[in-house]
């Protein structure tokens, strides 16, 4: 099949808050973009401090949703760094049992897709995909994504191509977060240029992850603090805030400051990260046209009103067009 436009495209979101209860503003949007589908965070996988791997804040529904649902679990790649290859179908099993129990328990309907959301590398690669095999056998008919990162597109040949149905590619979180000196961690246009001249190539259909949301990482002693600020109190704090030296989109604390409940003092540094949603849309119109498969859905990242109200609803209709 040649490259080209796909013909259809599916909008979606993803839902990442650890409780589904959507406001006005969210049920709105998923209304006015014509959403049928979603992509819900049902729990991450990771270790504990004994190195026992575990589900990690599963995620309760206040109400039913609409739409139909697709379960997300996260995997961190230390899960598959640590785990014997004879205990991979047993993750297996304990991760499909977790999504059938929430599932029963708030009477949401059988799942119809599931999606794995993994940052494998080089030396995980091979329990990692053994892990897909195995989870896609034991669904059946059950259509299996697999989130995939820029650098796995361009490094294919090194990163290995998953053994599930479809590939979601996230053009966001494009460089490492807590890098002091990165300029903008979420979305960088000059960065994706660089990763997306194989996308045609990729032997994967591809859908399309896109990000709409903003965030702050914090820096002591020059180190990763906390890579999340409350969104919430982003405007307030950043409004000509006595307390702070700004350069470019990054502050640093002149004086000793508690916010969000923890404490800053001179010299910590807050890099305020926010998209150009103008870039976003350019990088998705070329990114569109190198898809190969006549099928996309586009995903924005992710549903919440703090995101809903610094975009444009003009935006948003943008970027899900074909």
């Amino acid at each position: 099949m040649g490259c080209g436009q796909p013909s259809t495209i599916k909008p979606s979101f993803y839902y990442w808050k650890t409780v589904y209860k959507l406001d006005g503003k969210e049920s709105e949007a998923l209304q006015n973009h014509h959403v049928d589908q979603i992509y819900v965070r049902y729990f991450d996988v990771g270790l504990n401090n004994e190195k026992k791997i575990l589900p990690i804040s599963m995620i309760q529904f206040k109400a039913l949703p609409q739409q139909s649902v697709t379960p997300v679990v996260f995997i961190k790649n230390e899960v598959f760094a640590q785990i014997d290859k004879d205990s991979i179908e047993l993750l297996a099993d304990h991760i499909l049992h977790g999504i059938k129990s929430i599932n029963r328990k708030y009477s949401i309907e059988t799942f119809k897709s599931l999606q794995i959301d993994c940052d494998w590398s080089k030396g995980t690669k091979e329990k990692y995909f053994h892990f897909i095999k195995i989870l896609k056998s034991k669904i059946g008919q059950v259509p299996l994504s697999c989130t995939i990162r820029l650098h796995q597109i361009k490094f294919s040949d090194i990163t290995g191509i998953p053994p599930c149905d479809r590939g979601t590619l996230m053009v966001y979180n494009i460089a490492n977060g807590d890098d002091i000196n990165a300029k903008n961690s979420i979305f960088d246009i000059d960065i994706v240029h660089k990763y997306i001249d194989k996308i045609d190539r990729y032997a994967l259909p591809l859908d399309l992850a896109f990000p709409i949301f903003e965030q702050i990482i914090t820096f002591k002693y020059r180190r990763l603090y906390y890579s999340m600020l409350r969104r919430d109190l982003i405007d307030t704090f950043f409004s000509k805030n006595p307390v702070l030296t700004r350069r470019d989109n990054v502050y640093e604390v002149n004086e000793d400051m508690t916010i969000g409940g923890k404490r800053y003092g001179k010299g910590d540094l807050f890099r305020y990260e926010k998209i150009d949603i103008d870039d976003v849309i350019k990088i998705k119109n070329i990114l569109t046209k190198k898809i190969k498969n006549k099928d996309l859905s586009i995903v924005l990242f992710d549903l919440d009103a703090l995101n809903l109200q610094k975009i444009k609803d003009e935006n948003i209709s943008a970027l899900f067009e074909p």
